[in-house]
């Protein structure tokens, strides 16, 4: 008697859908910095992606937990960037030198600060306070490592 799962036809179905998540993810990306958040469904992101229709939905359970992967993505890219930045050098330096590094760091990516616009209201409107609780703790953390890194870097400042 055959197996009941074929191990390599559910290996085939689960490379499927990552592909499929990433690819909504990808149109998500540009679709959230491109339109206003009212107007993008999972339907006009998967239609985007080239997915059928439904199929957004199956991989992301709503367009605010989509949004929160976006950002979080984002958010992550520039804060090693910009820890990669700081740890570049053991010299000291001025306020206004991390200020401007904090500053044009940011300035070098429009996209992210497109997308901290509608942050709040995505979480007014997020179903899942765990997530939206999660995602703070995320955040309070990193920001504190960034703090600690810069109190450690610039002349002057005490932690």
């Amino acid at each position: 008697m055959g197996k009941l799962i074929d191990p390599n036809r559910t290996r085939l179905a689960r490379q499927a859908r990552q592909e499929r998540a990433k690819k909504i993810l990808e149109a998500a990306e540009k679709a959230f910095i491109r339109f206003p958040y009212s107007e993008i469904t999972l339907d006009t992101l998967g239609q985007q992606a080239g997915v059928k229709q439904g199929q957004a939905t199956l991989a992301y359970r709503s367009r605010e937990e989509l949004f929160m992967t976006v950002i979080l993505n984002r958010l992550k890219e520039w804060y090693d960037a910009l820890e990669t930045e700081l740890c570049g050098s053991d010299e000291p330096m001025s306020r206004d030198v991390a200020a401007d590094l904090v500053a044009s760091s940011l300035a070098e990516r429009p996209d992210l600060t497109r997308l901290l616009g509608p942050l709040h209201m995505v979480f007014e409107l997020h179903e899942d306070g765990m997530q939206v609780h999660q995602y703070y703790h995320w955040l309070r953390e990193r920001l504190l490592e960034l703090g600690e890194l810069l109190a450690s870097r610039v002349s002057g400042v005490h932690q």
